[in-house]
């Protein structure tokens, strides 16, 4: 998983600027008049790793397995996730007094995925064994392309002015709901013989499943920044959020699959974001 030096570097320069401003020379002159204000931003964004699991209840003993014992009431399968640096864009609406803001915004963040396989096994958690003896073979392929989060959220803001300046730092706290898709969910399993295959032809155990993925999750924040005034209705900021999401799931069928009919159900957790937006303020009124 890459991650952006230059992010990080504005992220420091920013709390190093800022903290012992806010710590030590809050402004005595009173947080201004009750307003309203719209905001819009864009930027980057960046995830920590997340986790695949999914999993069927297919019965099948595929021919290349030694099923000695085992009854097969489904597989489960896991998967790492990495991220790579997305993008970042929101636009919001609030009312400022007495040093808070309440906001509500809607926010769309971007990222490419990469699959890692970490394991499967049958549905209840045992090792699959395979047939050394099986004249069958097999080979998969997986894959994923992106994550998208849509995101409407409340937020609560307390401003810390600077005296003397036109910095205003600021924290926030919020709470919403997030859509979360996944694009290009792919997988494929292809048999074929070694030798004579007496189980029947390789193909009727093949397998291939396309889709994309969608969720609704609940999803908390934690903001912290700073603007700075341009103008008597205008400010110009920098806002970094921390954003956590609940586990998204979903079911999607396949399109060839030894069982007619079959779907898995596909689970996405530790789904959490970063991100550091360049933003503009509006203020209405006197």
């Amino acid at each position: 998983m890459r991650r952006s030096r230059t992010v990080w570097s504005v992220v420091a320069i920013m709390l190093a600027a800022c903290l012992p401003q806010v710590i030590g020379e809050a402004r005595a002159d009173g947080p201004g008049k009750p307003r309203w204000y719209v905001s819009v931003g864009a930027g980057g964004n960046w995830m920590p790793g997340m986790r695949q699991v999914g999993h069927n209840r297919d019965g099948t003993c595929y021919p290349n397995d030694d099923c000695t014992g085992v009854t097969v009431d489904g597989y489960r399968w896991v998967y790492d996730l990495l991220a790579d640096d997305g993008r970042a864009f929101e636009v919001g609406a609030g009312y400022r007094f007495d040093g808070i803001r309440v906001e509500l915004s809607a926010s769309q963040r971007k990222n490419r995925l990469e699959q890692r396989f970490r394991s499967i096994a049958y549905r209840d958690g045992s090792a699959i064994a395979d047939d050394p003896s099986s004249p069958y073979r097999s080979s998969s392929r997986a894959s994923i392309d992106a994550l998208r989060t849509r995101t409407l959220m409340l937020s609560a803001y307390r401003d810390f002015p600077l005296a003397g300046t036109a910095f205003t730092p600021y924290l926030g706290v919020g709470a919403g709901v997030s859509r979360a898709e996944v694009k290009g969910l792919y997988f494929r399993s292809r048999y074929s013989c070694a030798t004579d295959c007496d189980a029947g032809p390789p193909e009727r155990y093949d397998s291939w499943q396309q889709d994309d993925l969608s969720d609704t999750v609940l999803s908390g924040h934690l903001h912290a920044g700073v603007d700075y005034g341009i103008a008597e209705a205008f400010s110009l900021g920098l806002k970094l959020t921390w954003s956590v999401m609940g586990t998204m799931a979903d079911e999607s069928p396949y399109r060839d699959h030894a069982v007619p009919g079959m779907t898995s159900t596909t689970e996405i957790s530790d789904m959490s974001h970063w991100s550091l937006l360049l933003g503009v303020k509006y203020m209405f009124g006197d």
